[in-house]
C-alpha cells in the first residue's frame, strides 16, 4: 500500500505497511502536508526516503536533506506529534492491538487481562492506557499515574491488572 495511514488499532497489515515516498526533490512543503495531514486524521505516516541530493550514491527519488530536515523541525514543533522509528511507532501500534484485544479475567476483586506478544517482538516496549479509578499494577508492582493522566503499561509483562 503507497501513502496511505496507519490508524489506531487498524487492520493495517503490518507485511504490507503505507508509507509516503516523495517525489524526486520534493520541497518542505510536501512533506509537512503529509504530516498535517496525518495529524489531522490521528494516524501515522511513515516517510520512506532513499536518500538526498549531492551524493554520488545514486539515491532513488532524492530530496534536498535540507528541506528534509526543516520538515522534521515543523514536525517536531507540534506538540501531539510522536516522531519515532518505525520499529518503536509499530511496537506501540501493535502492542496497542494486543492490549485493546486482551480479555479481562475476573479474580478475587482484581481483573487482569492478558495477551501474548508475537515471536521476535522488539522487548522493552510500552502502551499507553487511561483509567477512570482503581489500581493498575504488573507483576505485582503498582503502576504510577503519569503527568498527562496515562499509566504506561510493559507490553513484556503480557498482563495487567487493575483493582478497584
Amino acid at each position: 500500500m503507497v501513502n496511505g495511514l496507519v490508524l489506531p488499532n487498524d487492520v493495517t497489515d503490518p507485511f504490507d505497511l503505507p508509507c509516503f515516498i516523495p517525489p524526486a526533490g520534493a520541497v518542505a512543503k510536501v512533506f509537512d502536508a503529509q504530516i498535517d495531514q496525518a495529524v489531522a486524521r490521528h494516524g501515522w505516516r511513515i516517510v520512506l526516503v532513499h536518500g538526498f541530493t549531492g551524493g554520488g550514491d545514486g539515491a532513488y527519488r532524492p530530496v534536498a536533506l535540507n528541506d528534509f530536515l526543516t520538515s522534521v523541525m515543523h514536525a517536531a514543533s507540534i506538540p501531539t506529534l510522536w516522531i519515532d522509528s518505525l520499529v518503536n511507532v509499530g511496537a506501540y501500534w501493535r502492542g496497542q492491538q494486543l492490549v485493546s484485544a486482551a480479555t479481562g479475567t475476573p479474580a478475587q476483586e482484581a481483573t487482569t487481562w492478558t495477551w501474548n506478544l508475537p515471536a521476535h517482538f522488539p522487548p522493552g516496549h510500552f502502551v499507553r492506557v487511561a483509567s477512570g479509578g482503581g489500581t493498575l499494577s504488573q507483576r505485582g508492582a503498582t503502576l504510577g499515574r503519569q503527568a498527562n493522566g496515562y499509566y504506561e503499561v510493559a507490553l513484556d509483562a503480557e498482563a495487567l491488572t487493575w483493582a478497584p
